[in-house]
């Protein structure tokens, strides 16, 4: 495998796990926008947990992707 490939390869499989975060995070908004009323305060209270949790694990990831990419030397790959 070329290394042009590797690099498209690792930017595919990144972009999936950051799709999967951002629709995590979507889901539990709109549970909890949707159950507010209904819900007991400890799944409240969870729920809010866990979108917090969601949200810092997409900002470390994309302070991840940006750091390391950069770093790469993308041509050097392409020519391998």
């Amino acid at each position: 495998m070329s290394g042009l490939d590797v690099v498209k390869e690792s930017i595919a499989y990144l972009k999936f796990w950051m799709g999967a975060l951002v629709v995590s995070d979507i889901s539990l908004v709109g549970w909890l926008l949707n159950d507010i009323e209904s819900s007991p305060d400890l799944r409240i209270f969870a729920a809010i947990l866990a979108v917090i949790i969601v949200i810092t694990f997409q900002h470390l990831f994309c302070i991840d992707v940006l750091t390391y990419f950069p770093q790469l030397d993308l041509q050097k790959l392409a020519q391998t």
